[in-house]
C-alpha cells in the first residue's frame, strides 16, 4: 500500500521541477532582467542635446573662420585687377600662336608680341605682390597653401616666358616651335587663373 501511495507524489514533483528551474534562471538562457546595459547609440534626450550643441559649435567656428579670411574691399579690387591682367596675357599668347601659324612668319612681329606679354606678366607679378602684402595676420596662416599654389603657377608661367625669349633670341626662330610655346604659355596662364579663382573663392571674393 505504501508503494502505491508514493507514485502520485513523485509524478506531482516531476511537474513542479521545471517551473522552479525557469523561475531560478536555470537552463543557461540569456538574462532578461531589468539591469541589462543600454545598447550603444542610445537616443536618450541628454545625449541628443549634447550632439546638437557640438554641431552648433562647429558651424559657428566655421562661420568665424570664413569671416577671418574674408577679403576687404581693397583686396577684392586687387583680385579683379589680377584676373583682368591674366586674361590679357592669355589673349596675347593666343595672338602669338596665330601669327606663328601664318605662311609668312615674321620673327620681329612675334618679338613685339612677346614684349607685350612680358609687360603684362610684370604687371601681374607686381599686382600679386601688393595683394599678398595686404593679407592680415589672421588671413596669412589660413591662406598660405593657396598663396603657395598661386606662386608655383606664376613660376611656371615665368619659365614659359623664358623659353619663349630663348626661341625668339635666335637669328631665325622656328615658327612651329614658337607656336607650340605660345600654346604652352596659354596653358600656364590658365593654371594660374585656376589657382587664383580658388584663392578668391576661399576669401569669398568671387
Amino acid at each position: 500500500m505504501k508503494r502505491v501511495a508514493l507514485v502520485p507524489i513523485a509524478i506531482a514533483l516531476m511537474g513542479i521541477a521545471p517551473v522552479l528551474v525557469a523561475q531560478s534562471g536555470g537552463g543557461g538562457g540569456p538574462s532578461q532582467g531589468p539591469d541589462r546595459p543600454s545598447a550603444p547609440g542610445s537616443n536618450r534626450p541628454e545625449e541628443r542635446g549634447a550632439e546638437r550643441a557640438e554641431r552648433g559649435r562647429s558651424a559657428e567656428e566655421q562661420r568665424q573662420d570664413r569671416e577671418r579670411v574674408r577679403a576687404t574691399e581693397e583686396q577684392r579690387r586687387q583680385i579683379r585687377t589680377c584676373s583682368q591682367t591674366s586674361e590679357r596675357i592669355r589673349d596675347q599668347a593666343r595672338e602669338m600662336e596665330r601669327i606663328s601659324k601664318g605662311r609668312e612668319f615674321d620673327p620681329d612681329r612675334a618679338r613685339v608680341q612677346r614684349d607685350q606679354i612680358r609687360t603684362e606678366a610684370r604687371t601681374l607679378q607686381q599686382d600679386h605682390e601688393r595683394f599678398a602684402g595686404s593679407l592680415s595676420e589672421e588671413q596669412r596662416p589660413r591662406l598660405q597653401e593657396q598663396v603657395r599654389s598661386l606662386e608655383r603657377a606664376r613660376e611656371h608661367l615665368e619659365m614659359r616666358l623664358q623659353q619663349m625669349d630663348r626661341m625668339l633670341g635666335e637669328g631665325a626662330p622656328d615658327a612651329r616651335q614658337v607656336s607650340e610655346q605660345a600654346r604652352e604659355l596659354q596653358r600656364a596662364t590658365k593654371e594660374w587663373q585656376k589657382q587664383h579663382r580658388e584663392l578668391a573663392a576661399e576669401m569669398s571674393a568671387r
